[in-house]
């Protein structure tokens, strides 16, 4: 008993063990990592308010406005970097691993995005649920720019969770799709929350879209050695989504006017309602091929 509870200890880089133990070990990281950022971000994020001559702690918060917003998400960083210093210290490995191979693949991975959201947005615009209303008035440009590296940030930490350290280390012990289901399961929970407030069909299906993209950015990163891509694709689809056509991501609207404007009209499952397309069944159905195309084209090259 006493060598289980020590196996299951994520502050130990124990190896010889059970599959059941080891996959328990490292979610157990994965929590700890996510909760020691979530309280270290927070005391920053309050010490930068109190800094700025705001009384946090009795509910003097600034009005909400782009720096208070910018501020929250490089708490980002703080995932990051407890998650690099994990590897380091008690991984004894390089954090540079999951980062081999090109960057270019990061350009390549928000090149697929932005080909994704055009076919889904221009089967929505043909069915009508959305409206596509020409150029977007009053952009400020400034505001985008601000908000690019924020959002850069947010994929990049869920990537570097996710999949570089929470995929990387379950594949070493059991089977790629046994890990790439646990590692997406994970990466869904959070989002679970703001699907709470949908109506079934918006839930279930953004559920099912929510394991989609998660086994697409498991299938790059899997491919490619490397996050790159993953994180491009993942930073491209949410900031030209919410930023560039100002449209809802996972149920949070627009941070600013885009260049582009669109109407969403009434909600339905093509437009996925107030969750945004990613509970449409247009997004289903494009991923599910992208996926599908994937895999027989992975089987044609072993066979």
């Amino acid at each position: 008993m006493k060598n289980i509870v020590l196996n299951l200890l994520p502050f130990n880089n124990r190896k010889d063990m059970t599959a059941p133990e080891y996959v328990i070990k490292k979610l157990l990281a994965f929590v700890l990592i996510y909760v020691a950022s979530v309280i270290i971000g927070e005391a920053v994020i309050i010490g930068a308010l109190s800094g700025m001559g705001f009384d946090v702690m009795n509910g003097e918060m600034p009005p909400e406005g782009i720096a208070t917003w910018l501020l929250s998400y490089f708490e980002y960083a703080v995932y990051i970097l407890l998650a690099f210093l994990y590897f380091k210290l008690i991984e004894k490995e390089s954090p540079k691993a999951m980062f081999q191979g090109k960057a270019l693949d990061y350009l390549t991975g928000a090149v697929f995005a932005v080909g994704l959201l055009a076919v889904i947005i221009c089967g929505c615009c043909a069915s009508g649920s959305i409206s596509f209303l020409g150029a977007g008035a009053g952009v400020n440009v400034s505001r985008l720019l601000l908000i690019l590296p924020g959002i850069a940030l947010q994929a990049a930490s869920e990537e570097v969770l996710c999949r570089g350290f929470l995929l990387g280390a379950l594949k070493k012990k059991i089977s790629d799709p046994a890990a790439v289901f646990i590692s997406s399961t994970v990466f869904a929970l959070p989002h679970f929350l703001g699907m709470l407030s949908c109506e079934p069909e918006y839930f279930v299906e953004g559920l099912i879209n929510l394991y989609l993209i998660s086994f697409l950015f498991s299938l790059l990163t899997l491919w490619r050695g490397n996050i790159w891509m993953a994180c491009g694709l993942h930073f491209a689809w949410n900031y030209v989504l919410n930023c560039i056509m100002g449209l809802t991501v996972s149920g949070n609207e627009s941070l600013t006017d885009g260049p582009l404007a669109f109407c969403v009209n009434e909600g339905s499952l093509l437009n996925g309602g107030a969750y945004g397309i990613e509970a449409s069944i247009l997004t289903t159905v494009v991923i599910a091929m992208v996926l599908t195309s994937a895999y027989v084209v992975a089987k044609r090259k072993k066979g």
